[in-house]
């Protein structure tokens, strides 16, 4: 009876460790939907700068399209030559996306029409 209840506690212990990262500095503070859809920026007003989607950044200029992952509030863009181009997210909102890239702050403003 007690060796059925030592597995049985065990089973539970391990089933709700699962799953749980124990370095939460590594886990993102930003959610891809709040990220994720069509943005523009003031200088940019001829075409969207770049589009998010849940796994992968399209840059309609360039033609490219690139993957990408978050790290607490920094996304970090793979490029095809191996390098990785990273931007720190101050401010995610439904309609305005902050980003420090090399020291720059720029903001972008969301397409009116949301990505699906």
């Amino acid at each position: 009876m007690s060796f059925r209840f030592c597995l049985l506690a065990s089973a539970l212990i391990l089933a709700a460790c699962n799953g749980r990262d124990t370095d939460q500095s590594a886990q993102s503070t930003i959610r891809r939907s709040a990220i994720r859809g069509i943005w523009w920026s003031p200088e940019m007003y001829q075409s969207a700068a770049f589009q998010i989607n849940d796994s992968t950044i399209y840059y309609p200029d360039d033609f490219k399209e690139y993957r990408y992952s978050l790290s607490a509030d920094t996304i970090l863009i793979y490029r095809d030559d191996g390098s990785i181009f990273r931007s720190v997210i101050l401010r995610a909102t439904p309609d305005t996306l902050i980003l420090v890239t090399e020291g720059i702050e720029e903001i972008y403003t969301r397409a009116e029409t949301p990505v699906p």
